[in-house]
């Protein structure tokens, strides 16, 4: 367990979410067409965790722990925290199928070298536990063998990174420690995971599918038990929260509606600074986007790139036909402070890409 000070849980899961990211063959700053810059990658919103799968996760949760030897290691420490508030990222996990690593964020527990996270495998009845770790972050590596390895990262201080290393043999994942890292940049061995490039997107937890079912638009409400909805950070406290419903298999089209969320903390006062309820997070709501069908949607804001010149913009990919993808790129100016409650996208040029398939090259698929 964990008794040091809370770490941002919005870091943390920036971290854990790469395998949502997928590759299109363009690099930034390429153009299709002479249309607009197509962006290098795009979320499928069809690997976010839906609510329907964490109301299973929160069951195994709560099955293990039940668990004595479980149960005795929580009575000892501050424990799990709401599980309302856990945030899992989907991972594939070799022949073992798919899999789900859960991080407790907002527990009590979490301190400066990371958080509880635990790995957990999808099967007929639902998700069982595979792994009871922890740290700021995780990577899953390959082994030789049919089931990957998965290796969790623990901030020791001074730029230094313990890392915990899982193999899967006879049925079971074994751990084993003893591997440092010297920095970010450090590139020898497994280290060179810690500086693989991330994204900044983050999966909501069923807290936050909540908040979005209660101020999204009434026809979703009957799908949203399946909805996939995942974070992408634009400016300051602004998000932009893209939800997505009628998804069928990975990489097909979806309803796609965008929806501004001004992060505020309505729990956080003077006097208690400092306790976890204090830093729940809650969205101020308002429509960016209306329902368009696509599968992927990319960041391709200026807030960076030009902070004096801001301008919010998503590029949301459909699929036409196994031969041809269709962007559209959404967006509006705004001001230095980034998109304000009310403002809304307008659509832009859009752009045709041949599929990769027929020019030869590979297609789009889930970084490891």
């Amino acid at each position: 367990m964990f008794n040091q000070h809370m770490i941002s849980s919005r870091f943390l899961i920036a971290l854990l979410s790469p395998l949502l990211v997928l590759s299109l063959p363009a690099q930034s700053g390429d153009s299709h067409g002479g249309c607009f810059p197509v962006p290098k990658r795009f979320i499928s919103l069809n690997d976010a965790i839906t609510p329907r799968e964490y109301g299973l996760l929160i069951e195994a949760i709560q099955t293990e722990m039940k668990k004595p030897e479980v149960a005795r290691d929580l009575d000892s420490g501050p424990g799990l925290g709401d599980l309302r508030w856990i945030t899992a990222t989907r991972v594939r996990l070799g022949s073992l199928g798919q899999g789900a690593m859960v991080a407790f964020t907002h527990s009590p527990s979490c301190g400066n070298g990371g958080c509880n996270i635990w790995l957990f495998v999808r099967g007929a009845r639902g998700y069982r536990n595979l792994i009871r770790a922890g740290g700021w972050g995780f990577s899953v590596v390959p082994s030789g063998a049919a089931v990957p390895d998965v290796l969790f990262y623990w901030g020791m201080g001074a730029g230094e990174t313990d890392v915990s290393r899982y193999r899967y043999t006879n049925g079971t994942f074994t751990g084993f420690d003893g591997i440092k890292c010297l920095g970010e940049h450090d590139r020898h061995g497994i280290c060179a995971n810690l500086s693989t490039p991330g994204s900044d997107v983050e999966s909501i937890s069923p807290a936050e599918y909540e908040s979005l079912r209660q101020h999204a638009d009434s026809s979703l409400a009957a799908q949203f038990a399946d909805a996939h909805a995942v974070d992408i950070g634009l400016i300051n406290d602004i998000n932009a929260r893209i939800v997505g419903v009628e998804c069928g298999s990975r990489n097909s089209n979806c309803s796609i509606s965008a929806y501004g969320c001004k992060v505020t903390y309505p729990n956080a006062t003077a006097e208690n600074a400092g306790r976890i309820d204090a830093n729940l997070p809650s969205c101020q709501y308002w429509k960016m986007i209306p329902a368009v069908s696509g599968w992927g949607v990319a960041n391709v804001s200026d807030f960076e790139s030009d902070p004096f010149a801001p301008r919010v913009a998503l590029v949301i990919a459909r699929q036409l036909s196994a031969n041809s993808v269709q962007l559209t790129r959404y967006s509006a100016i705004t001001d230095t402070q980034g998109p304000q409650p009310g403002m809304t996208l307008s659509s832009e040029k859009c752009t045709v890409m041949t599929n990769p398939a027929s020019t030869g090259q590979s297609r789009p698929d889930a970084r490891p």
